[in-house]
């Protein structure tokens, strides 16, 4: 090749035999197939047939030329036999000369051939004419017209063989400035050894509803590419999974993917001659997992990044199927975010997701695997009832007592509290499964206090609600001598009116209650009519029951004390022999006094006691030591506790008749 190409700069050079202005001009200069150089031209002058037409030719242009032939005036092709112009590095150059007419210097398109084996043909040429134009050449593969690799104006090319094996005949042509040139045949025999240029994979995708792997990839720029080869990475080795024949496939399903893990892949080009293209970029499928919080109704997406997508990963959208549904694009994002969370889900149905990634110019995307999601999200139902709102006077608070049927699941439930003259209630506290009872302290138990329940799920939003339920408040309206008058607000909580109510007393605070009496739902006043005694205590209880309720129940009042004032009489005369028997007897009258701190005296003339009690029953019959005392004035003293803070005390005479 050296050789051939140390010719071409002065392929062009202007150089004449002779002096004379030329007259003929070169039509064509060709080599046949067996060496010959064919000529033809046309002349200006007129030449007779007796005129002689000589035939110069030489291997260098400065010669010498050596007289070849003749030919007639009148002819204008001549056949140079034998001049081997098919010889390695052969190249003739031509004149003509007649007696008047002479012409320009032409050489033949000579063109050398190197074959290294390699599936390359290395081919360059040389030509000589006097014109300065452009040449444009064509090269032909497989004979003069036939299979056209190159239009050039270069004096040399390299041809990629395609052929796994033949003998291949380059001639190249040439119609330059009037003259058809026609290089001779250069030929060999080749093989094809060059591997096909590498196809690119554009991505891998997830089939939403079939799961199979689809790979798309760009056609191999080869010209001679047949078919592809897929390869998935597998048990540590990159395996061939299939071959495609067919230069335009650029598709391939993988049936077998499996899902739970993240596949590679990579693409082979394979030529005619079976020659394959090294693999090409690694790329892999997307795995998607979804991870739901049942009481946020949210689910989070993340998946793995996406390696060599076309220009890059730009973007995604997030497809969702509900209940086996159609997909429909839920959400989107831009950049190389490999998260999203979806909000305000129905936790009540299956969803299904995908993600699509897209490049800048979406001209590639990958598809993610479907990652499906159950809430399992238990929606409660049932009922919940506050069964009792009582005063608990010995713990200073009031106990509220809940109802829940066995069968009601729920996770808590939140006692809610508003007093009954005001208007909104408000969470108080939120208690467990197993606690039915709450104390609520620290309250002034002569005011109503409402409450109600709510019950929550296993996401602790509350799903059921009781109605709301009061504490009773008894109040003393009137403590007139001899008459407690009671009133209380009816009890709400029940589901209807109660069924009764029964009012209890007692009079000392440690002892047991007594039923004074049992009245209708709709009694909300009672009049105690107290003969004896000083001091009551009184509450009301509401009796009723609830529809979901296997019993009844009972809500406690507040207690309510009563005192009525000591009321005494002192008579200043008595006579132990009467004969009627409130008058054989001294003593004082007394209503509602107590025994407590309870001392009537009586004391003679001189200062002496003769009579003492500790009790209101006791009084004093005449007698001193057994023995009839004398008529006369006597002096009594009576004390009793009025209060905590004050005494009664009284100090009179009486008078003794017999």
């Amino acid at each position: 090749m050296k050789k051939i190409l140390s010719g071409i700069g002065f392929l062009l050079i202007s150089v004449t035999l002779s002096v004379a202005q030329n007259n003929i001009y070169f039509r064509a200069v060709t080599v046949d197939t067996a060496g010959n150089v064919v000529l033809s031209w046309h002349a200006d002058v007129n030449l007779s047939s007796s005129d002689t037409l000589r035939v110069y030719s030489a291997t260098a242009l400065e010669g010498p030329f050596s007289l070849v032939g003749k030919a007639g005036g009148r002819d204008s092709v001549f056949t140079h036999v034998g001049a081997e112009a098919k010889a390695k590095e052969r190249q003739l150059f031509y004149c003509l000369h007649a007696s008047s007419a002479f012409s320009d210097t032409v050489s033949t398109l000579f063109m050398g051939m190197d074959n290294h084996g390699g599936g390359i043909a290395d081919l360059a040429w040389r030509i000589y004419t006097r014109c300065n134009a452009i040449p444009k050449f064509v090269l032909y593969r497989r004979g003069l017209g036939r299979d056209s690799v190159a239009r050039t104006s270069s004096f040399s090319y390299q041809d990629t063989i395609t052929d796994c094996g033949d003998t291949l005949q380059y001639v190249l042509e040439l119609n330059h400035c009037g003259c058809h040139f026609v290089s001779p045949v250069c030929k060999d025999y080749f093989f094809d050894f060059t591997a096909p240029d590498t196809s690119r994979l554009d991505s891998v995708s997830l089939h939403p509803l079939y799961h199979y792997a689809e790979l798309g990839w760009q056609p191999s720029r080869s010209v001679d590419v047949m078919g592809y080869i897929t390869y998935i990475y597998k048990d540590g080795i990159w395996q061939a999974m299939d071959t495609l024949y067919g230069a335009e496939n650029t598709h391939y399903i993988d049936s077998l993917y499996a899902d739970g893990e993240v596949w590679q892949y990579r693409i082979a080009a394979m030529d005619t001659c079976r020659n394959v293209s090294p693999l090409g970029e690694i790329h892999h499928t997307v795995k998607l997992t979804a991870s739901p919080n049942k009481c946020d109704s949210s689910v989070r997406l993340s998946w793995n990044d996406y390696h060599h997508l076309p220009g890059g990963a730009d973007a995604f959208e997030v497809y969702a199927s509900a209940e086996g549904g159609a997909f429909v694009l839920v959400g989107s994002g831009s950049g190389k975010a490999a998260q999203f969370t979806c909000r305000s889900l129905d936790v009540l149905k299956p969803y299904s997701f995908y993600v699509r990634i897209w490049n800048a110019d979406r001209s590639a995307s990958s598809t993610s695997s479907v990652a499906s999601v159950d809430f399992h999200r238990n929606i409660s139902v049932g009922s919940v009832c506050v069964s009792s709102v009582s005063v608990c006077e010995d713990s200073g608070g009031i106990m509220i007592n809940t109802y829940v049927p066995d069968t009601v699941s729920f996770n808590h439930w939140i006692l809610c509290y508003r007093a009954a003259d005001e208007s909104h209630f408000i969470p108080l506290d939120t208690l467990p499964v197993n606690q039915h009872a709450y104390l609520h302290s620290g309250l002034d138990l002569e005011r109503s206090h409402c409450y109600k329940v709510q019950l929550t799920d296993e996401c602790d939003q509350p799903f059921a609600e009781s109605a709301e339920a009061c504490s009773i408040v008894l109040r003393l309206t009137a403590a007139q001598q001899g008459e407690n008058r009671l009133e209380w607000n009816a009890y709400q909580g029940f589901e209807r009116n109660p069924d009764s109510y029964r009012l209890y007393r007692r009079s000392v605070a440690t002892e047991p209650w007594n039923l004074l009496d049992t009245l209708s739902s709709n009694t909300l006043v009672y009049s105690d009519m107290v003969e004896e005694g000083k001091i009551f205590y009184y509450h009301v209880a509401a009796v009723g029951s609830h529809r979901d309720m296997p019993h009844g129940d009972v809500c406690y009042s507040n207690t309510v004390r009563s005192q009525q004032d000591p009321v005494t009489y002192v008579p200043n005369s008595f006579v132990p022999s009467s004969a009627i028997a409130a008058n054989r007897l001294f003593k004082p009258v007394n209503l509602y006094v107590e025994a407590k701190e309870y001392t009537f005296t009586i004391f003679d003339r001189w200062g002496q006691v003769v009579f003492e009690t500790h009790s209101p029953d006791e009084g004093w019959d005449g007698n001193i030591n057994g023995r009839p005392a004398s008529m006369g004035v006597y002096v009594y003293q009576l004390t009793y506790r009025l209060n905590e803070k004050k005494m009664f005390s009284k100090r009179g005479m009486v008078n003794l008749i017999r």
